[in-house]
């Protein structure tokens, strides 16, 4: 960093060489480019352009998330991958009730909750099928291609682990009457550690656990792999995420906890909340929670933190809202035929109201386009 007399003697350097005149060019110049990133970046958005559409008929169960650049389409009966033409790159059929999908990194796996078999796949398609014992609940893949399970067997409960060949890394048993109840999980990007939040009833009081398991050499002398554990009175905390492999947070619904380490992870930092959470909505780096201020309040409240628990932002979120989530540096909320996109400093970019009703709007990785759905049509839109 320069010191205070070298930037006084630079700037008499400048001034003798240049003089008044071509000082305040200078600072004419540096003002111009400042309000034009500000007006870049704040800018507001008048309507939409629609970049390709194709029609869906009354097939209501297809959905779709966006992978890589891509789009992914999936339902009962199967899976394609498309580009933004919406031609496809690759497809896989199967049967299944309710088709969930995860997708961390290069890798997206497939499973149908009640069913016994799942799907794993990278960019260039299928990689392995898994069939799986017990039924399955919930699933997380990792940025290696490991899959963490839970399953059910009437009422036990179970944990598996498979890597991307299928093969089976570990298994254990949840202990209800001693873990309580499994509410949330992911996995770390690396697949060496899982976050799980467990709500149980101890002595007629409500509790929550959060512990980690390690999957890696420091796990394995530890008690069931688990390397921490916390445990909280009257909470209870129904997300938990990772943030690559080193940060998690757990969201509760009266505080978040921030956590950090890669083999026994510690506590770093507890934000609490003024009132009880509407929504939470996580994206790489960042989470953030939504509340109403008060009772008589007709707006939300939203505030954004970083992964580290500093807070990032807080702003007003003047409508009702279905769904919400990150897109890039703002945030999209929707509902009906309506959706607003809004900066993280609070200032809204597009207001806009849809000829049809919104089913779904998937930001294109967090760049000015969505993927829109209705219940006519699935189309790639860019904002103007």
């Amino acid at each position: 960093m320069a010191h205070s007399k070298d930037i006084v003697a630079n700037f008499n350097n400048f001034k003798d060489k240049h003089g008044i005149k071509g000082i305040v060019f200078a600072l004419v110049i540096v003002a111009l480019i400042l309000s034009g990133a500000f007006y870049f970046f704040n800018r507001g958005y008048t309507g939409i352009k629609v970049i390709n559409s194709i029609s869906v008929g009354a097939n209501a169960s297809v959905k779709y998330k966006t992978y890589n650049g891509n789009i992914l389409r999936y339902s009962s009966d199967g899976i394609t991958c498309l580009n933004e033409r919406f031609e496809s790159l690759w497809t896989q059929g199967y049967s299944m009730q309710q088709p969930m999908v995860d997708i961390c990194g290069e890798y997206v796996a497939v499973g149908d909750p009640g069913g016994e078999e799942m799907f794993l796949f990278d960019s260039k398609g299928l990689v392995k099928k898994i069939n799986i014992t017990y039924t399955l609940e919930d699933f997380k893949v990792s940025g290696k291609g490991g899959i963490f399970t839970v399953l059910s067997d009437g009422d036990r409960k179970y944990m598996k682990y498979y890597d991307r060949e299928g093969e089976l890394i570990a298994e254990g048993m949840v202990q209800l009457k001693k873990t309580g109840y499994p509410l949330s999980f992911d996995v770390s990007e690396d697949g060496r550690l899982v976050i799980m939040s467990y709500l149980f009833v101890s002595n007629g009081v409500m509790k929550t656990n959060v512990s980690f398991y390690n999957f890696d050499s420091a796990g394995e002398s530890a008690l069931d792999r688990i390397v921490a554990s916390f445990e909280y009175k009257d909470t209870v905390i129904p997300e938990v995420c990772f943030f690559g492999s080193d940060c998690a947070v757990a969201a509760g619904d009266s505080m978040a906890l921030l956590f950090e380490g890669t083999e026994t992870p510690v506590l770093k930092k507890t934000i609490t909340y003024p009132r009880d959470v509407e929504s939470f909505i996580f994206d790489k780096d960042r989470f953030g929670i939504v509340y109403t201020p008060d009772e008589e309040s007709t707006a939300y409240k939203a505030e954004v933190y970083r992964s580290n628990g500093s807070r990032l932002s807080a702003f007003n979120i003047d409508m009702d809202y279905d769904n919400i989530c990150f897109s890039g540096n703002h945030v999209l909320v929707y509902r009906d035929d309506m959706c607003k996109l809004i900066t993280l400093s609070g200032n809204v970019r597009l207001d806009h109201t849809f000829e049809n009703r919104i089913t779904g709007m998937v930001p294109v990785n967090g760049k000015e386009r969505f993927i829109l759905i209705t219940n006519e049509s699935v189309g790639l839109i860019s904002l103007i």
